[in-house]
């Protein structure tokens, strides 16, 4: 028997948008068969966002 979803589609709209406007770079939602709801958010690592190449350090 299916049973209506007491999490929403606009819900989920809602979450992602004041995640985004908290100033997180990303936002999950999973919505298990048994009814939980997991949400989480991260930020974007500074270190993961330039990219370093070795060899620089090689070639000076």
């Amino acid at each position: 028997m299916k049973r209506e979803s007491k999490f929403k589609q606009i819900d989920a709209k809602r979450l992602f948008a004041a995640a985004l406007s908290a100033g997180f770079e990303s936002a999950t939602v999973v919505i298990h068969p048994d009814g939980r709801i997991e949400a989480s958010a991260s930020m974007a690592d500074q270190q993961q966002s330039k990219p370093v190449n070795t060899w620089d350090e090689v070639l000076r």
